[in-house]
Order: structure tokens, then sequence, then C-alpha cells
């Protein structure tokens, strides 16, 4: 069942292999094909995105969408993206034979997320699951998420089954069953009720509190109040910066 108030957004720098426009009804309704891999494995997953736009990207070019993602965990499966904006590098030529090296490259696509925790954490990796909207109905995301087992992490308590968890983090590899692993950055967990809720006075009734409790040893936002979404800086360019992942 998906997380209350789940959402996965993705900043994903692409190399567009195709664009089509599949319904000729709506012509600016347009989808583009792409794939991504990772450092360890040279196996190339498919990516899918949906995006409505009257300037469209073309073949072999560069962006760097921002938009929801899901996924459903399987090998079959493509990462599909619903795009709300597009970052274009247009101070490069597209037809210069060094543009590659002139475009931001390299970058893993970058996730913000919550979800509920499906199970418990093992070997310090949890499955995080909930429901993205696109195209007219739920699509389902489901990942693992791995904490670093550093000093900034080594003390941090690790969510448990059912919890709702906002992360931040990178994809970074994926497993041969078909899910994506994300190498956290940033996450947040709920407070735990400790015990009843104090009376209060009339008119005082009381105020959401966020307790931010990070520093080296614990970078974890515990949150007693709905978690606030996490959400790209805006670079007044049309949408985040990026870079390729060929």
């Amino acid at each position: 069942m998906a997380a209350p108030q789940a959402y996965c957004f993705v900043n994903a720098p692409l190399l567009l292999q195709s664009v089509t426009a599949p319904n000729t009804n709506h012509p600016h309704q347009l989808t583009f094909g792409s794939s991504i891999d990772f450092i360890d494995s040279d196996t190339h997953h498919p990516v899918v995105v949906y995006f409505w736009t009257m300037n469209a990207p073309v073949v072999d070019e560069v962006v760097a969408f921002w938009g929801s993602l899901a996924h459903d965990g399987t090998t079959q499966a493509p990462l599909t993206v619903f795009a709300t904006s597009v970052e274009r590098f247009q101070w490069a030529d597209l037809d210069a034979d060094n543009y590659m090296s002139l475009v931001p490259e390299g970058r893993r696509p970058m996730i913000i997320a919550q979800g509920t925790v499906q199970g418990n954490t093992v070997n310090r990796m949890f499955v995080l699951k909930g429901q993205v909207y696109g195209n007219h109905e739920y699509h389902t995301f489901i990942f693992k998420v791995w904490v670093p087992n550093t000093p900034r992490w080594i003390k941090v308590p690790l969510p448990n089954n059912n919890q709702i968890v906002a992360i931040r983090g990178e994809l970074d590899r994926c497993t041969e069953s078909g899910m994506f692993v994300v190498n956290l950055h940033d996450m947040a967990l709920p407070a735990r009720q400790t015990g009843a809720t104090p009376p209060t006075t009339p008119g005082s009734g009381p105020s959401p509190k966020r307790v931010r409790r990070s520093g080296r040893h614990n970078p974890v936002q515990v949150m007693e109040e709905g978690p606030d979404i996490m959400a790209p800086q805006d670079n007044g360019k049309g949408g985040p910066s990026g870079s390729a992942v060929a």
C-alpha cells in the first residue's frame, strides 16, 4: 500500500535516443527514449520520459529532466519519468565533434522520495515503496535504499517496517532482480510517539514542531508533523541543472 503523501522526484540528465509523438491528437505530448548505466555494469537500463513541449529536444541531445519517477522493481520495466520541466544545454553546438565534452556529464540521477518501508532493514538496506501520478493514473515506485556504513551514518537509527521515510540520494546500481538501489545522502524520519499528548489551555493548541538532529554523527531530520517535500532550487533557467548519463 502506498504511503500517504508519497512522492518520488528525479533529476535525470539523459542522452536522448528517440523522440516520438504517439498521440496524433496531441502532437506536443512527446515520449523520449534513453538509457542509463553504471560504472560497475555494462547493462543499459531503458528510460522512458513523458513530457509536453512545443520546443522539443532532439535525438543525440543531452538534456536534464525533472519530474516524477516510477519503476516496479522488475527487470522488464523501464524507468519511467513523468517530466514537468527540462533543461537544455543550448550553449553547446549539437553538431560539434566535441559536443559531449561541452555539456555536463557523468552524474547519476538524483532521487528525492517519500514512501513506506517494506520489511525490516537488512545489511543496512531497506525497501521504499509508494505511488506517483502520471498520464492519468497512479504508478508504483519501489527501490532499495542503502545506508552507508560510515561514521556519518553509523549511529543513525535505521527505519522499521511500515515506517514513512523521506530520502534524498542517487541511483547507484541495479540488482539482479531488477530493483534499483539508491545511495543515501539524507534521510528524514517521523518522530516516535513517547506517550500521551499533554493537555493544552484554550487558544494555545500545539504548534507544529520540527526538530533537526544533524551533525557529523546524526544527519537525520526527525519530524513531529508532516514532512516537508524536498525540492530543487530554482536556477532561473527553466529547470534543474544536470549532466549526461550516456
